[in-house]
């Protein structure tokens, strides 16, 4: 096998399809690329990545790998599924696919492909050889594909759980591979349709809404009450998430953290006006505990935001909140 920036070639290895009417298709494999292997994360992308994994060092969800086929595969033999764009939200039915086992404790293969229902946000405990690579749908929506599974984790008897890879968390990674492979997935822009004037808006002073603290433009809090381990995440508008593992991004964004006698927050201070467009903000559980009713809140000289959530088990993430941080239209 020999590899280089574009991925690798070794044998020549095929993919075996089968259409409706059962005939197989064999189709030659030209290059793989292996974008992680069980946490070792290139290109430092480790902190764009979902909160999946009970301890800091032991990341399974960067376990994707791509292949280029030799040949295009005709509609007449699969129909390929899109990437997801975004996450969904916890308590959305998900489906999960693969070739499994029949029986856990010998863990043998059935070589059927089976699916198994469940809810997003849920941990789950059913995966086991032949499952590997099968995708994660919307239940009843179906067409993208969100996650892939990837392993079983075996810490603890009660942390046992299924480990997916995340095909959003991992999308950068997979447009630049594709990139270099010279694919190209962007759909054709829909033609443009009229669309009525829209209202004017009423004009807004950036001034109306109060700052958090002098030399503070933003700050993003997240507080709860209780003994839990919360965690707050921020993606600014150019992708860098921000959080207890990377505490500083430009321009003056910094992570702290403080314990008060009524509960806990963990929040982030610009202190130079911060990068303009939309921020993508959530929250997660570091560990299980008690069931945990949090707030953030935003507060800007642009603009304020507050929502609720709660989270109960183990890597357990609330919905995404967004914020877009824009300059005032008075000025």
């Amino acid at each position: 096998t020999s590899c280089d920036r574009e991925g690798c070639e070794g044998t020549r290895s095929g993919l075996v399809l089968r259409d409706e009417a059962g005939a197989e298709h064999i189709y030659t494999v030209s290059r793989y690329r292996s974008l992680g292997a069980f946490g070792n994360v290139e290109d430092g992308s480790v902190d764009q990545m979902r909160y999946l994994s009970l301890r800091d060092d032991y990341h399974l969800n960067d376990d994707i790998a791509l292949v280029l086929l030799e040949e295009q595969v005709p509609a007449s033999v699969a129909t390929p599924a899109r990437l997801a764009s975004e996450y969904p939200n916890n308590g959305d039915e998900m489906t999960r696919f693969g070739y499994g086992c029949t029986d856990r404790k010998t863990r043998s293969n059935s070589g059927i492909k089976r699916k198994y229902d469940f809810i997003d946000g849920e941990r789950i405990n059913v995966g086991c050889a032949g499952d590997s690579g099968g995708p994660i749908m919307h239940r009843a929506e179906g067409g993208e594909v969100f996650y892939v599974t990837s392993g079983h984790l075996k810490k603890e008897d009660e942390h046992q759980r299924d480990v997916f890879g995340d095909l959003i968390a991992m999308g950068p990674r997979i447009d630049k591979q594709l990139g270099l492979w010279q694919i190209d997935l962007a759909q054709p822009e829909p033609e443009p349709q009229p669309q009525p004037e829209p209202e004017p808006e009423p004009c807004v002073d950036a001034g109306a809404t109060e700052a958090p603290a002098e030399g503070t433009p933003m700050r993003v809090t997240l507080s709860w009450s209780g003994s839990s381990d919360l965690d707050l995440f921020v993606q600014d508008p150019n992708g860098r998430t921000i959080y207890y593992g990377n505490r500083y991004a430009e321009p003056g964004a910094q992570f702290k953290k403080g314990a008060y006698s009524w509960g806990t927050t963990e929040w982030i201070d610009w202190s130079a006006t911060p990068i303009e467009g939309e921020y993508k903000i959530w929250a997660a559980k570091y560990a299980d505990g008690p069931f945990t009713t949090f707030t953030i809140d935003v507060q800007s000289d642009r603009g304020n935001l507050r929502d609720q959530g709660d989270l109960q088990t183990a890597g357990q993430q609330s919905r995404l909140w967004t914020f877009t941080y824009k300059r005032s239209a008075c000025r």
